[in-house]
């Protein structure tokens, strides 16, 4: 008993201290508990806020698996966060790639004249000739949900992991759909320039480049992922390269001459051609002409037959008589001088000068109307 009160002096001197720790704890595990469900509350509400913004697709999964996808600049969205809910941003805004075909150079002050097949990205024609060029292409996810259900894989992921750790709104890396694209296009460039002759790919280029542009195009339309190509242009224009240029500069200059008289000769056979042409259709418009004037000369030579004879049948000797008149008078119309002779008897005869003496003109005359005639023109 003594010792007991002995013991509840000493604790006696620490006994506002010890209640004042109690309540110190007190006031700290409420405050912990207060933060942590704070913190709950933020995790389960605040934090499951997310927004597509411009440019930017947002594919939603939820353990694992593909939910919904929510278009770019649909604003604020709510899910799950993680680990329950994963968030994925796909760029739909334009993405630009540039392929190149040509030589490397290991020492721009020592070019080297020789293509190596290992080391050099060159073309071959279908004429066996090499070609370099350089494509810039813009393509696009416009279908963000097809390109996730086909496209996305453990790749994206592995790229993806590559630049950090995978969190929720993470950018999914298009490395993998660039490569395979590079891969789709190298294939169409090399496919038509081996069909093509090097004249068209270094001279018909927009041809040349409207021809591939239609087979890349089929090639991604076959892949079904979701992407569009926009454009494809040739910002290095396709050439020979460096140690050829000068001979293909001569060839070039040849072919240029003999196109020159090429379309020369083709002009001047056009220009033959259609003068050729324009009379044979003259001569078949002065002959058609020609058979109807013809044709209605003897329509109008029967019908004035037709008449007379209906009038020879009925008076023979009258009408006889008549078109001997008529045929005389006609005659001796066109003969300037005639001469009637009386022979008696109530006969007459008429004579005419078949070949007339030409009229002996003086110089006098001859002048006179030389000056005449030169003052009429």
């Amino acid at each position: 008993m003594q010792n007991r009160n002995i013991a509840q002096d000493e604790y006696g001197s620490f006994a506002l201290g010890i209640k004042a720790l109690v309540k110190g704890f007190k006031i700290f595990f409420a405050g912990l508990l207060f933060a942590i469900i704070g913190m709950l509350g933020y995790f389960v509400t605040l934090n499951g806020y997310f927004e597509a913004d411009p440019g930017h697709a947002v594919v939603l999964m939820r353990f694992g698996k593909y939910v919904e996808t929510y278009p770019a600049s649909s604003g604020a969205n709510w899910s799950f966060p993680e680990p329950v809910s994963r968030k994925i941003k796909i760029p739909t805004n334009p993405q630009t790639m540039n392929i190149q075909f040509n030589e490397k150079i290991l020492n721009p002050t020592r070019p080297s004249k020789a293509l190596a097949p290992g080391r050099d990205d060159y073309l071959i024609t279908g004429d066996t000739n090499i070609v370099l060029s350089g494509w810039d292409i813009v393509y696009q996810i416009k279908d963000p949900e097809k390109f996730f259900l086909t496209c996305y894989s453990n790749d994206f992921e592995q790229n993806l992991s590559a630049g950090g750790s995978v969190s929720s709104n993470s950018i999914i890396n298009l490395e993998s759909l660039q490569n395979i694209l590079t891969n789709r296009f190298r294939n169409s460039v090399i496919k038509v320039t081996a069909s093509s002759e090097v004249s068209k790919v270094l001279y018909g280029v927009n041809d040349y480049r409207m021809e591939v542009i239609r087979d890349f195009n089929k090639s991604v339309e076959k892949l079904d992922i979701g992407v569009v190509i926009n454009t494809v242009n040739i910002p290095r224009q396709p050439s020979p390269p460096e140690a050829l240029k000068e001979d293909f500069r001569r060839v070039a200059s040849i072919d240029t001459s003999t196109q020159q008289k090429i379309d020369e000769a083709t002009q001047e056979a056009d220009k033959i051609i259609q003068d050729a042409a324009t009379e044979a259709n003259k001569v078949v418009a002065d002959a058609k002409a020609y058979k109807t004037r013809i044709v209605q000369s003897t329509i109008a030579e029967n019908i004035r037959f037709q008449k007379i004879y209906k009038e020879y049948t009925l008076a023979p000797e009258a009408v006889s008589l008549t078109l001997m008149n008529n045929t005389l008078s006609e005659i001796l119309g066109q003969i300037d001088r005639k001469y009637i002779i009386s022979k008696g008897k109530g006969e007459q005869q008429v004579r005419i000068k078949i070949n007339p003496e030409v009229e002996k003109v003086s110089q006098e005359e001859l002048l006179k109307r030389a000056i005449e005639l030169e003052a009429n023109k």
